[in-house]
Formats: structure tokens, sequence, C-alpha cells
């Protein structure tokens, strides 16, 4: 455990990239890694985790991740081991009760892991990013050359998790790009797909290092209209558990 905290502090320092919020530090992840034997996987985080629609930082009661301006530091490369874990506490306590969760992303993520059995309140699950870095513009907007850096750099470190966190047994890719990225990084056997209303999934296994993990996705990310509803992106947590857990 002392050498993972080692590399999540060694994280937590590497340099914004140019379009990183300013202040802002990597989200190395959503709720409680150490703990979560499900990971959900994202695109990046929202630059909206660290400002709100005017562009100011947040702070107080509505701040949901600890800055180079919260922790009293003048840049990430400088931060004390203290500062680097507080940090990494206020991640690891991203969903508890009172906290400012972002938007509509996560509810329907919800829904999914409780038909899996698994809950980012409850830390049996966590969310992690193909990049870690909240960016502004957002994702979309980065010119290709920034995001094929960015996704160069971070992906590594992504990989390095999956292999690493000590209680995961399974993953779920949230979305086409996130399923297409992994599988083209990471030794995938897909051994089952399917279609549900408009989501069209997949299933396999991933092959990581001395790990072999179980894995899954699907095409469209949940808070995109799926014709699910509730109900079916329960039953779809449901099916992926029968394969995966």
């Amino acid at each position: 455990m002392t050498d993972l905290i080692s590399t999540l502090r060694q994280r937590i320092r590497i340099s914004p990239s140019e379009s990183s919020v300013s202040g802002s530090l990597p989200v190395i992840f959503f709720g409680d890694a150490l703990s979560a034997r499900v990971a959900t996987i994202g695109l990046n985080p929202s630059k909206f985790e660290y400002l709100d629609r005017t562009g100011i930082m947040l702070s107080g009661r509505e701040q949901r991740f600890a800055s180079t301006v919260s922790l009293g530091a003048v840049s990430r490369e400088g931060l004390s081991d203290a500062q680097a874990d507080e940090a990494i506490e206020v991640m690891r306590s991203y969903y508890d009760d009172g906290k400012p969760v972002y938007g509509s992303y996560f509810r329907h993520l919800k829904n999914f892991l409780a038909g899996m059995g698994a809950s980012y309140a409850g830390r049996s699950a966590t969310h992690l990013d193909l990049v870690q870095e909240p960016t502004d513009p957002v994702w979309n907007g980065l010119i290709s050359s920034e995001r094929s850096a960015l996704m160069e750099r971070d992906m590594p470190f992504l990989i390095w998790q999956l292999e690493n966190l000590p209680r995961l047994e399974a993953v779920i890719c949230a979305g086409k790009t996130v399923s297409e990225q992994l599988r083209a990084h990471v030794c995938i056997d897909v051994k089952d797909t399917g279609a549900t209303k408009r989501i069209r999934w997949w299933l396999g296994t991933a092959h990581l290092g001395q790990r072999d993990l179980p894995i899954g996705g699907w095409n469209y990310p949940l808070d995109r209209p799926t014709g699910l509803g509730t109900a079916g992106e329960i039953g779809l947590g449901k099916m992926f558990a029968q394969a995966l857990l």
C-alpha cells in the first residue's frame, strides 16, 4: 500500500498541460478507488468540477476537489506529501453525503451500479478517466493534437490503476470512445456483444500484467437519450453483474 500511495502522490504532482484548468489537480479518481471493487471509466473530468459557470474557481461548500489554492501551494510540483494526501482524501470522499456531486452523468451510472450491486457512495465503486486532466476548453473543444498528447500522457496511469488498485474486480467502459481507446491500449478478449434499446454493449476480459479483469462497455454515455430509463439502466447493471462478477 505504501508504494501505491507514493505513486498516487507522484501523479498528483504532474505538471499541468496547456489546457489544464488553472489551479486544478489531476483527478486521479472520483470516490474511494482504494476500496472499490467496480470501476466505471469516462473520458476526462469536466472543467465544472473546478469552475462555476462563469469560470470562477469553486470554493466553500461548492468545492468538489482540492486545488493548489485551497492547499496553499504555489504549484502542483511543490505539493508536500501531506498536501498530496489531503487532495487524495478529498477525491476518495467525492460521493460522501452532502458533497456537491456534478451533474446527471453520475446519476445514470448510479442506477447502473445499483443493478450491479455496487455503489459510489458505499465506496464499493469508483470512477476513473482515460485522461485525468480537467481541461478548459472541454475535451471536444481541444484541438486534435492536444487531445492526442493528453491521451498519450495519461493512458499509462489509467492502465497502472487497473493493474494495481487492490480490490478491483470489474471494469466498465462508459461510452464508445472509452471502449475503443481502452481496447486499443489493453489486450481485451471480447466474449459477448448485444443491444438493449440504443445501447450496444460488449463483455470480455482485460489482460493487464499479472491481473485479468472482467470488463465490459457500451456505445453511448448513459446521460444521453438511450431509451433505457431508470429501470433499464438498473437492468443493464444486473446483466453486467451476472456476466462479470
